[in-house]
């Protein structure tokens, strides 16, 4: 049986491969590229800090890690909308990442 670390450690690699991918198509120019970068870092990020739960404090591994999920969600959510050319406005932007 899996433990869920080992489940953790995989998906991070999965996130590292996908930002290689993107790294490669900055060169194009596509738009939304640059913060769907910046997302799968961000869950690299999370996703540790998810696996080290056990050693770290609880605000460490839990609150911030689940805060760094939520920041990621919304940076693919930005990248998406800047991918089809959807503005949104700054109130917009300021109430996604408030909440």
């Amino acid at each position: 049986m899996f433990s869920p670390v080992s489940i953790l450690v995989v998906t991070a690699l999965s996130r590292i491969l996908s930002i290689l991918v993107l790294i490669s198509l900055r060169s194009h120019a596509i738009p939304g590229v640059r913060r769907w970068i910046w997302a799968n870092a961000i869950a690299v990020g999370s996703l540790v800090l998810f696996a080290s739960q056990k050693v770290a404090p609880a605000w460490l591994g839990i609150v911030v890690a689940n805060q760094a999920l939520a920041a990621t969600v919304l940076r693919i959510y930005e990248g998406c909308n800047e991918f089809f050319g959807i503005r949104e406005s700054r109130l917009q932007r300021a109430v996604g990442w408030t909440m």
